[in-house]
């Protein structure tokens, strides 16, 4: 039977379907199809526009195809950022923050009001202070590290009107009005300065357990102990270049009896030695005894450790705080420099000298002030851990009496055995007194369960 008078009935809709089908498998797949885009034609090649534009897409095609690919990303959630976690009770989250703060990116006018307004008010309410860079030469410019909200902070200059200024301002009032910037600025790094869903709206760090140790406590002598071998580690690898700088050094070391240098360089030998050198100790305890003098182990429980940093052509070496981030410039370059700072103490590079606005020599009036300051707080803060007391007594005193005692509580790899911290003796003269009646106190202990229980309450 023929085809034809199968279809002969079909509709005429069917009959053209089966057509495009009969044709479709006659005809050959055409293999020359391009998907490419259109080619321009010769007779515009020539065309200055055309090349103008063809420049420049070759120039920014790379940006142009990432930039995409980050909004994408964006808007379908995905990120390789390391989410940050909300954790205001964690002391290393505080120091890391607190280590974003320095001379180059953060700087209040001097007041008895901009005393308040400290770097570690700002990384205790979750700030942290963006660095200067080419892109951000912006100071005093905070981020949440958690809701990402930014916050500047603006002052107007102390300088003096000129002559032929159409309005003439008083120091006093630019004095009165960072006063009242500051005040300002405090409220807005406590609460509204975040947006309002931010969980450093309901809770802050507690300085007073986190930053401020609470003595006689064995998680707070275990901290200071590991806090000072990874210092001490550090700088027994450098002690040659701190010799040489021996006179700057030495002047941001509390006094202290020779005799009880020796007892605390002995103690610490043997937390050093059993958490560092657990395979090689009596070649080791030789080789400390005989290059490391005294003094660096006192500059170590001081918190100072050894930092490179590169301003454009020059590196220096200079002496930072691990607990307020302040700095002390040594007047050494790398060039001559044959010890080993680690990489993780090389810091970013920045631009020298540093570009100075409006610097009048009343900037420098407060120079011997902050000197004696200095030397009252040993090279700190004001507000530093290592110039504040622990209880009753300065820190460098409790630090000292804590290690001296400490050496039964070495375990055999150089770790803290809490189980046998049970008492303190303080003063050898004095009957042992319990850790635990020294460092309790019913409204401390009132006040941390106040603020602990907020954090079940944040929406």
């Amino acid at each position: 039977m023929d085809l034809s008078d199968v279809t002969a009935g079909t509709p005429k809709v069917l009959g053209r379907c089966l057509t495009l089908f009969s044709e479709s498998r006659e005809k050959p797949p055409n293999t020359n199809v391009s998907f490419s885009a259109p080619v321009t034609p010769a007779k515009f090649d020539s065309n200055p526009d055309i090349q103008f534009f063809r420049s420049v897409k070759a120039k920014h095609h790379y940006n142009y195809h990432k930039s995409k690919r980050s909004l994408r990303e964006s808007s379908t959630g995905r990120s390789n950022a390391k989410p940050n976690v909300f954790n205001p009770y964690s002391r290393q989250n505080l120091l890391d923050r607190l280590r974003t703060f320095n001379a180059l990116n953060w700087q209040i006018p001097y007041s008895p009001a901009s005393n308040d307004l400290t770097e570690l008010l700002c990384a205790s309410h979750g700030w942290t202070c963006e660095s200067i860079s080419r892109n951000n030469n912006t100071k005093n410019h905070l981020r949440c590290s958690s809701c990402n909200a930014e916050l500047i902070l603006r002052f107007n200059n102390e300088v003096p009107s000129p002559i032929y200024a159409p309005f003439l301002f008083d120091s006093d009032d630019v004095q009165l009005a960072n006063d009242n910037l500051v005040r300002e600025y405090i409220t807005q790094v406590q609460s509204t300065g975040h947006i309002s869903t931010c969980s450093w709206n309901k809770i802050h760090t507690p300085l007073n357990s986190v930053y401020y140790l609470t003595p006689y406590v064995s998680f707070t002598d275990e901290t200071l102990i590991r806090e000072y071998l990874e210092t001490l580690f550090h700088l027994t690898k450098n002690c040659q270049t701190l010799v040489d700088h021996v006179s700057v050094v030495q002047n941001i070391l509390p006094p202290i009896q020779t005799e009880d240098l020796s007892h605390f360089v002995n103690a610490s030998n043997i937390w050093l030695l059993s958490r560092y050198y657990k395979e090689d100790k009596e070649n080791s305890a030789q080789v400390l005894a005989t290059s490391c003098p005294p003094w660096i182990y006192w500059l170590a429980a001081m918190g100072w450790d050894l930092n490179a940093q590169k301003f454009a052509q020059e590196s220096i070496l200079l002496l930072i705080c691990s607990n307020c981030n302040q700095r002390v410039f040594l007047k050494n370059t790398l060039e001559s420099f044959t010890g080993n700072v680690l990489s993780s103490k090389v810091l970013s590079p920045c631009e020298f000298p540093p570009h100075l606005e409006n610097v009048t020599p009343k900037d420098f009036e407060g120079v011997e002030e902050d000197d004696e300051e200095e030397t009252k707080n040993f090279g700190h803060k004001s507000w530093c851990l290592h110039s504040s007391n622990m209880g009753t007594i300065p820190f460098h005193v409790y630090f000292k009496d804590m290690l001296i005692s400490s050496d039964r509580l070495v375990g055999p790899i150089g770790e803290y055995e809490t189980d046998k911290d049970m008492a303190i003796d303080p003063n050898p003269d004095s009957t042992p007194v319990s850790k635990r009646k020294n460092s309790f106190n019913v409204n401390e202990g009132l006040e941390r369960f106040s603020k602990l229980r907020k954090t079940y309450f944040i929406e």
